[in-house]
């Protein structure tokens, strides 16, 4: 009678125990499940960015201080000291829409006056400016008020919108008006950035 009690008993707790094994095993396997699910989540995440690339010069900043010229002859020039050529490239996520503005900030040690630079941009798709549009007429350095992404203080050359994952060019051609007398001592120096809300 004792051995029957004690083999009831050893079977009872048996059946209890691979019970508890099991609810465990099923406890830990949906909690672990979870968190891959949620890691992964977290993995396919990827945010928009925004990259600025330089073309003809290795950064963002440019220096003019060597010659003067009319309007016209500045719309030809082709050298590295007065173009200067970049990309803005986005990587952008599906249904989703990437906000930006590139802006020049001019560094307040220049010398020449704001209204004897002449700033004239042009925007491609192919980086080889086989067709160009020409997104400012030539102008003078002017800071712009209606700058939406960023607190920086400078001249809004372009702004615009990415829907998808695609570079567009820019060449931007800088020099001093011919009615200026240009000292040997004179300079002008700008930097080129891309803010967006990414």
């Amino acid at each position: 009678m004792d051995n029957k009690v004690k083999d009831k008993k050893q079977l009872v707790l048996t059946f209890f125990g691979i019970i508890i094994f099991i609810v465990v095993g099923l406890v830990v396997y949906f909690s672990s499940k979870s968190y891959i699910s949620e890691q992964s989540k977290k993995d396919r995440k990827i945010t928009n960015t925004l990259t600025l690339n330089y073309v003809s010069k290795s950064n963002n900043v440019i220096v003019y201080s060597k010659k003067v010229f009319n309007d016209q002859d500045g719309m030809k020039l082709s050298d590295e000291e007065h173009v200067f050529d970049f990309s803005v490239s986005s990587s952008v996520k599906k249904k989703t829409v990437c906000n930006y503005e590139i802006i020049i900030s001019k560094d307040l040690s220049s010398t020449i006056p704001d209204d004897k630079i002449r700033i004239y941009l042009q925007k491609s798709n192919d980086g080889v400016y086989s067709k160009t549009i020409d997104l400012l007429e030539p102008t003078f350095y002017k800071l712009s008020d209606n700058i939406k992404l960023t607190n920086v203080r400078g001249m809004l050359l372009d702004k615009g919108k990415f829907k998808k994952s695609e570079t567009i060019y820019y060449r931007l051609k800088v020099w001093v008006d011919s009615t200026y007398p240009l000292s040997e001592t004179d300079f002008y120096k700008l930097k080129v950035n891309i803010y967006g809300d990414v």
